[in-house]
């Protein structure tokens, strides 16, 4: 376990640094995180973050992983999970007035407020909890569930600092605690859009070590509380509140289309086959995935040609033509303007 902090000043930021137990010295504001994750998570390693970033394992029964907890900015910081559990049990932390945000590619769980209001967490969610000082907020995993997710961490004055005002289309508690710092707790789950999705799954997975990986998780983290705010907005300012049964239905659009991703169905075919207006169905299809219809099959068909690009030795031609295009000369165009480079020069990336 962590030992007895020391105050020392870090001389790269001039943020008031920890020294804890094992040798690891961190940025003070990591101090708090690590505190509320002692009761349930072991002892502190820097796993190549140095002052930055620190990984503490799971030490609860049944569990094992690990979450980093790595720092942004002052008054920002981000949590990376991947814990396996087989037992059933809950965590408890308190409150220190921040508002996180939540992005969960696996496992399901159950938060639930000191006053006993329940939120549901599960696969492909993203969120945010406000939490005011000093509250208590459970969280029950599901036994044998296997947990991947990314939470960002951020105090009122660095969102009011990035924000351009409270914007009025931001959800009421985010509005409550930058006017006024007194919020009621409130926990909030949507579905998780796709590009939030692919933002996670490379924070999850980064293709750096060393001072690269702390440029690229700085990065990646300021990307996705940005997409989050926009999309918070985007769900704010829609009256219409989405029906599970119409996530459901984007959802397996989204299984149809990459089924289909050369040969993809028409709207008036989605149409038919979903039993849906059209204009719901492409408003909802956006609210969920932050894409109209076309872009989503053309990201997976980006993406999907990609990793037949890096992973095989089949002829770019070759992959125009499974990717759907009758002529190599247009896939090459498309792929360019996706990803900034050619096919050929994909082929030489690891």
């Amino acid at each position: 376990m962590l030992g007895r902090v020391d105050a020392l000043t870090d001389e790269r930021s001039g943020i008031e640094s920890s020294s804890a137990g094992g040798g690891v010295t961190l940025l003070a504001p990591l101090q708090s995180v690590i505190d509320s994750l002692r009761p349930y998570y072991g002892a502190a390693s820097d796993e190549g973050w140095g002052a930055c970033g620190v990984r503490m394992r799971a030490e609860m029964a049944g569990a094992q992983g690990w979450r980093d907890c790595f720092h942004i900015r002052d008054g920002c910081l981000i949590m990376v999970s991947d814990v396996r559990r087989d037992l059933a049990y809950t965590e408890q932390y308190l409150g220190g007035g921040q508002i996180k945000f939540h992005f969960r590619l696996d496992g399901d769980s159950m938060i639930t407020s000191e006053h006993g209001r329940e939120t549901e967490l599960n696969p492909l969610s993203f969120g945010f909890l406000v939490q005011p000082m000093a509250s208590a907020k459970r969280e029950s995993p599901r036994p044998v569930s296997h947990e991947r997710s990314v939470t960002l961490i951020c105090d009122p004055a660095f969102l009011d600092g990035i924000i351009d005002s409270p914007s009025s289309s931001l959800p009421q508690p985010i509005r409550s605690l930058l006017r006024h710092g007194d919020p009621d707790f409130h926990c909030s789950s949507l579905p998780m859009r796709s590009v939030l999705h692919r933002i996670v799954a490379e924070i999850l997975d980064p293709p750096f070590g060393g001072a690269m990986r702390a440029m690229y998780m700085e990065a990646k983290a300021l990307e996705l509380l940005c997409l989050a705010l926009g999309a918070l907005a985007d769900d704010s300012e829609t009256s219409v509140p989405l029906r599970p049964r119409d996530v459901r239905k984007v959802q397996d659009i989204c299984v149809l289309l990459e089924e289909r991703f050369a040969d993809p169905p028409t709207i008036q075919e989605l149409v038919r086959q979903f039993v849906w207006n059209e204009t719901q169905l492409m408003q909802c299809f956006r609210r969920v995935t932050g894409m109209t219809i076309f872009d989503y099959r053309q990201n997976y068909r980006m993406e999907r040609s990609m990793q037949l690009l890096k992973g095989s030795r089949i002829s770019v031609t070759e992959v125009a033509f499974e990717m759907g295009y009758e002529h190599p000369s247009n896939f090459a165009t498309a792929f360019r303007r996706h990803f900034g480079i050619s096919p050929k020069a994909a082929r030489g990336l690891t």
